[in-house]
């Protein structure tokens, strides 16, 4: 469990059978204000053969071994302008190696997206190095999605990035229809297909496969702010008052 908020930030861990606290280290870090807030879902993923918790918050990476929750590495320098109240919302994702953060306010024309390398690949590369920094595209609140090796991005306002991690560059990018709502549901992708759900309740489902195809568009009238969530070749979709269930049919395609 991960806590970041200003002055008492920290990472616990708790026995999932009894409750019992096993061990609490803290995180603090220094940020301009409202910086060291953050709302991100912390990462279990392999490092050097072993589980280890990746974390972003507070305008830093971190990787946290799990037997003590001590720090492996630390990855910083995400806001050199030092520009205030840029807290971390949308979580990062890691393709092959390689972590894919957003940071900065994409929603107030301040976007940055920055590639880390997770393992250390010899002394010119070592862990925690940052690959590349992108300042013209990002996501504020929905994460990223991942399929067949790249990264999809869902801004904010809908427009729709693919990027290929290796090097951040982009290639694709197109948008979903234009409305006055923005989205802050995370995309998931199924099968090729994105799906993609807008505060209104407006609910896209696009093809990724190559390019972006918009495949459709249904309306739930009554606002999502939920991400879905694929379960047995349904899709689960929250909204305000109701729980959603998608199929999709031979005649009729998505419903």
């Amino acid at each position: 469990m991960v806590r970041m908020q200003h002055d008492d930030s920290w990472i616990a861990a708790f026995n999932k059978t009894t409750g019992k606290l096993e061990w609490k280290v803290p995180r603090k870090f220094e940020t301009p204000e409202e910086n060291d807030h953050a709302y991100t879902s912390p990462l279990i993923l392999q490092y050097q053969a072993k589980p280890a918790l990746l974390i972003w918050g507070a305008e830093h990476l971190t990787l946290n071994e799990l037997t003590r929750g001590e720090q492996i590495w630390v990855c910083g320098d995400f806001n050199p302008g030092r520009k205030e109240h840029w807290p971390a919302v949308a979580s990062p994702v890691v393709v092959a190696g390689t972590a894919v953060v957003p940071a900065g306010r994409s929603d107030h024309g301040q976007p940055r997206l920055d590639g880390i390398r997770i393992e250390p690949r010899g002394a010119d590369e070592p862990s925690g190095k940052r690959l590349w920094t992108r300042l013209d595209t990002g996501t504020y609140v929905p994460t990223p999605a991942v399929y067949n090796g790249r990264v999809y991005l869902l801004r904010d306002r809908g427009e729709i990035e693919c990027i290929d991690p290796p090097d951040g560059k982009t290639v694709w990018k197109d948008a979903l229809p234009k409305s006055s709502g923005n989205f802050y549901a995370s995309p998931v992708i199924a099968d090729g297909k994105l799906y993609a759900v807008r505060e209104d309740g407006t609910v896209f489902v696009a093809s990724v496969e190559g390019k972006f195809q918009l495949v459709s568009e249904s309306k739930l009238e009554e606002p999502v702010i939920a991400s879905p969530v694929p379960v047995g070749g349904r899709m689960l979709v929250r909204g305000e008052n109701h729980l959603f269930s998608f199929a999709e049919t031979k005649t009729a395609g998505v419903k």
